[in-house]
């Protein structure tokens, strides 16, 4: 495996478990705002305080595992953390298979923001659990 890509691995975890806690924090302290200012969001339905809230929790629990699993250097950490963010980019690629491409800023917020993370997430976990002395 490059070298670059082994030494970009720490980092990585740690820009998306930032990424998350700081959308985690969004959601759940400014759900109206998060609903209405992310491209795409208002097409999926309308607010539900309870389910931005609940989703954000579930972002702040995926960033914190990323974080504490980089700085304690546990790769279990990193899968935990990865897992349902990956999940979620399954979800949204699925959702274009089966519905169609979104409008170019939709497809633009859902890529950017939800399946590029995701994917790099896994390929993080992968790596920290195949190399765990990316962690060091």
């Amino acid at each position: 495996m490059p070298d670059l890509l082994l030494k970009s691995t720490k980092p990585l975890i740690r820009i998306l478990g930032t990424l998350m806690i700081g959308n985690a924090l969004f959601m759940v302290l400014l759900s109206r705002r998060w609903y209405e200012t992310v491209p795409g969001v208002q097409a999926a339905g309308p607010f539900n305080a309870h389910f931005v809230i609940d989703i954000g929790l579930v972002y702040l629990s995926c960033g914190a595992f990323l974080l504490v699993g980089a700085a304690r250097k546990v790769p279990l950490l990193v899968v935990a953390g990865s897992i349902w963010p990956f999940l979620h980019g399954v979800f949204h690629g699925l959702e274009w298979l089966v519905h169609g491409i979104p409008a170019a800023s939709a497809l633009l917020a859902e890529g950017l923001g939800v399946v590029l993370p995701a994917l790099a997430g896994m390929a993080c976990a992968v790596i920290a659990l195949r190399h765990p002395e990316t962690l060091a």
